[in-house]
């Protein structure tokens, strides 16, 4: 018997490259539960939009800087 599609998940990771002239270091970033962290991020950096309580992404711009 072949298991149902959703008992399959096999999680992904996104490669997640970021720049500034600003940035002190380089480094590795722990990894996150979803997508939406760089959605969030991006949106925190050009947009000054922070996400509200509750939503699934937050920013990890800080974490950049």
């Amino acid at each position: 018997m072949i298991p149902p599609i959703a008992a399959l998940t096999i999680p992904e990771y996104v490669p997640f490259l970021a720049y500034s002239k600003t940035m002190k270091e380089g480094g590795p970033l722990e990894n996150e539960d979803t997508f939406s962290v760089i959605g969030a991020s991006v949106a925190d950096n050009f947009f000054d939009v922070k996400m509200p309580e509750g939503t699934i992404g937050h920013s990890i711009l800080e974490k950049l800087c």
